[in-house]
This record gives C-alpha cells, structure tokens and sequence, in this order.
C-alpha cells in the first residue's frame, strides 16, 4: 500500500516538472469548418469570417438565433436543435469550426 501512495506521489511530481504547451493546436475537424449546402439550417455560412478569430470577436456580434461556443472539454447536451449555431473554440480561444446543431 505505501509503495503505491509513493509511485503515485513520485508521478504527480514529475508530471509537475514537464513544461506546460504554450500553444495547444486546433483538434482535428471532421468535416468543413462551416457547413454548406442542405446542411446549413442555422445559416452558418453567414458567419464563416469567424474562422480564424478570436472568441471574444463574438461578443460584438448580433446573432439572432441560438448560439453555442464550445471550448475545450465542455460539457455540451446532446440534443439536436437544426437552428442552433455552435462555435467551436480551440486551446488558444480562437474559432476553428462552425456546426449546426
């Protein structure tokens, strides 16, 4: 028992001692980074120019429709509202992919 309190105390340590990332790059899409076509019911395309920028950017921004910024680990329901506009945002808060749903 204490030599498992030990490794898992000498872990923590050395995991403490790595270098934090000091950019965290954009995840994988699965998909275009704004939907088109049949697939744009929130009319997403219309806010395409939000790719590539700041989150905050769209703090200015009037959009008359549900809206998510998803960040990193959030926790996010898994209903489908085809009107809802979702902005995925990425380690360094910057806008990389616009879904429906």
């Amino acid at each position: 028992m204490r030599i498992g309190i030990t490794a898992t105390a000498l872990a923590l340590l050395v995991s403490a001692c790595t270098p934090a990332d000091t950019e965290t790059p954009a995840p994988e899409l699965n998909g275009p980074a704004f939907p088109t076509g049949v697939y744009d019911s929130c009319k997403a395309s219309e806010y395409k120019q939000f790719i590539g920028q700041d989150a905050t950017t769209l703090e200015t921004e009037l959009i008359l429709a549900p809206v998510r910024v998803i960040y990193p680990g959030s926790l996010v329901t898994q209903d489908l509202l085809t009107k809802r506009i979702n902005f995925m945002v990425d380690g360094n808060n910057t806008i990389y992919q616009i879904t429906c749903g």
